[in-house]
Order: structure tokens, then C-alpha cells, then sequence
């Protein structure tokens, strides 16, 4: 009888399998890296864990993805936080305080009175500009009603001005039309 010979398909060489510490023989052509599928499904779904910039919440991602956030309302936060967003046409200053967002101009008035306001109270610019948070410039209203009171009272004033001619209204803009600030145009009315 005539002896078999072996097929000899490459050479082979001794690995250690990351996941399991197991040694294995694999040939080189293969490129292997793990023993078994099992220890390529443990080291494909494996996932490590990450604190939130945001929130300080602990998380779990794969090792490849390079995340710094558990959720994309801690991104929206990361990326609005101390900047000015658009509210109506307006823009205020928002900061994450405490684990929340807040407007800096509430967040300032809570501080300075101690306490923190209520959902229904306003605070209210007082040179009508919503990005000056200066404490001087925040009058605190106790509601919708009182804030509608501030605001007509300054419509009110405008009223008067036109009437006396202290002021006009001339290109979209108010001016002043006294002798002392001729041509000046009116800020903030």
C-alpha cells in the first residue's frame, strides 16, 4: 500500500487568543486572531464604559467610537451651553447649571433674591436688550400681567414723545427731533 502524504496547505503558527488566553494553531494565511468564534463575538460586542461631559451619567460604547456624550439631548446641551439661541427673535444667553439648562438672566435673579422663581414670574430687561444680564438691567415681574404693565408703559411713553414732538418716527426709525439732539436716533424705544 502507498502512504498517504499529508496536504500540506501553508505554514501554521502558534497564537495566544486575546480574549480567552488560550493558545491555538492557525495558519498564517488566515491572519486569525481569536481561537473561536466565540471569542471574536466577545471581542466584536465587547463595550467599554465612559463617564457624560454633560450629565456625569456612566455609559457604554464599543471601543472604536470615540463618544463623549450618553445621548444626543447631552450633545444639544454641550452645544448650546453659553451660547445665544433664538427665542422668538430674541436671543438669550442659556448655561448648564446643576445638571439643567437655564437662562442666565432667571439664573441671576434667583441668586441675588435667594430663592428660585417661580414659572410664573418674568424677569424683565430693562434697556430692552435680552443678551445684557448685568443684575443692575433685571427688573423682576410677578407675572404676564405685570410684565404686559411694563412693557405698555414704555409703548405709552413713546405715545407722549410723538405727540410732543420730542421724537418722530422717519425711515423706520424713531429720531429725535429736540434742538439739543438733532437727528440722534432714540435706542431701545
Amino acid at each position: 500500500m502507498m502512504e498517504r502524504q499529508a496536504k500540506v496547505w501553508g505554514e501554521r503558527e502558534n497564537l495566544v487568543c486575546p480574549i480567552c488566553k488560550k493558545s491555538f494553531n492557525a495558519l498564517k494565511s488566515q491572519h486569525r486572531i481569536y481561537c473561536s468564534r466565540a471569542c471574536f463575538r466577545k471581542a466584536r460586542y465587547r463595550r467599554i464604559i465612559r463617564k457624560c461631559l454633560v450629565c456625569g451619567k456612566k455609559f457604554e460604547m464599543f471601543p472604536h467610537q470615540d463618544k463623549k456624550y450618553c445621548s444626543s439631548k447631552c450633545v444639544g446641551i454641550s452645544r448650546r451651553s453659553g451660547v445665544y439661541w433664538k427665542n422668538k427673535k430674541r436671543y438669550m444667553e442659556r448655561k448648564y447649571i446643576n445638571g439643567q439648562i437655564v437662562l442666565v438672566h432667571r439664573y441671576l435673579m434667583e441668586k441675588k433674591l435667594g430663592r428660585e422663581l417661580t414659572s410664573h414670574e418674568i424677569v424683565h430687561h430693562i434697556d430692552m436688550d435680552n443678551q445684557n444680564n448685568d443684575i443692575s438691567n433685571l427688573y423682576l415681574c410677578s407675572g404676564i400681567a405685570d410684565h404686559m404693565k411694563t412693557h405698555k408703559s414704555i409703548e405709552e411713553l413713546v405715545k407722549e414723545f410723538l405727540e410732543d414732538r420730542i421724537i418722530t418716527f422717519m425711515d423706520g426709525k424713531y429720531v429725535y427731533t429736540n434742538s439739543r439732539s438733532m437727528g440722534r436716533e432714540a435706542n431701545n424705544i
